[in-house]
């Protein structure tokens, strides 16, 4: 209750000034990345929008970066340009997000597993490491169960996946959570969400934050609404098979962070064969957004590791 009222008092005194006119389209929104191409993957059976930084002849693996759930790939804009100084990055926007296919179908988490898999093939990227946050986490330990010898390391941001999130947690994603209810929220809804998860209202975050807001006037926003639902179904009931995934694995876990506790981050690494975990005080669950330098302290000596 007091970090909902923190949030709605900076609501008010920000005066729920968003500053951009509405999109007509997710295509619309602009990227950091100059390299982002829309690929298709057949075994999916959708498009992926993907965008490319750093040098291609670099003997280093490529890092793949997937987002959290709901947002884009925007989130990266503070740290891959520095993970790129001596790297290939690949980043996604997974299935029904960002400028990707938003399908009324299903979106089991193996699917989003062939997807990251297949857009890799697009780019031309065969063993990288995966790194992701939150839903991106999750999609991440789904593509090293599905095909380990592509995986060079993990990296877990928040990631679900150390054991079954709170069952209150879980009700409201099955039965609470539907496309209505999610496009029915005010823009000052979206503004006190966004606050809520990310604390320090970053320019980034404000940028998240002001795209949401102009999105929801978009064509594509009920078919986003029902995707990402779907998909968030998936991820709160997803149980990966961590014993038998061998790669080397960050786990990060933010204090501040309101939905994925320390203990499951704790689990994840300790279950993780060659898991290890690094604790970031006092960031949240968006930590590349809300707390990158400490993010890139420990991201930057794991990364060196890789082989």
């Amino acid at each position: 209750m007091r970090r909902a009222a923190l949030a709605l008092a900076l609501l008010g005194l920000l005066g729920c000034h968003h500053g951009k006119a509405g999109y007509a389209s997710f295509q619309d929104v602009p990227y950091d990345y100059p390299a982002g191409r829309l690929v298709w993957c057949p075994q999916a059976g959708l498009h992926v929008y993907v965008a490319e930084l750093g040098p291609r002849a670099s003997e280093k693996p490529p890092l793949v970066l997937l987002h959290p759930w709901g947002l884009s790939m925007t989130v990266w804009s503070d740290i891959a340009p520095q993970l790129a100084r001596d790297r290939r990055v690949v980043l996604v926007d997974l299935p029904g997000h960002g400028k990707s296919d938003k399908l009324h179908t299903r979106y089991p988490m193996s699917r989003m597993a062939t997807a990251v898999l297949e857009a890799m093939d697009a780019v031309g990227v065969d063993r990288a490491v995966i790194g992701g946050n939150s839903l991106g986490g999750a999609t991440s330990l789904a593509v090293a169960e599905r095909a380990p010898n592509r995986v060079a390391a993990l990296m877990l941001l928040a990631a679900p996946g150390g054991g079954l999130l709170p069952e209150p947690a879980r009700h409201a994603a099955r039965t609470m959570a539907n496309e209505r209810w999610l496009e029915s929220l005010s823009d000052e809804g979206w503004f006190v969400g966004v606050v809520a998860v990310e604390r320090s209202l970053s320019p980034t975050a404000a940028r998240i934050r002001d795209d949401l807001v102009a999105l929801r006037r978009s064509r594509e926003w009920s078919a986003w609404c029902r995707a990402t639902i779907t998909i968030l179904r998936s991820v709160a009931e997803y149980q990966p098979a961590l014993e038998r995934i061998t790669a080397p694995a960050l786990v990060v876990h933010g204090t501040g962070d309101l939905l994925i506790t320390e203990g499951l981050n704790s689990a994840l690494a300790g279950r993780l064969p060659h898991g290890r975990l690094a604790v970031l005080e006092g960031c949240g669950h968006l930590m590349e957004v809300e707390c990158p330098e400490p993010l890139m302290a420990e991201v930057v000596p794991f990364l060196a590791e890789v082989r």
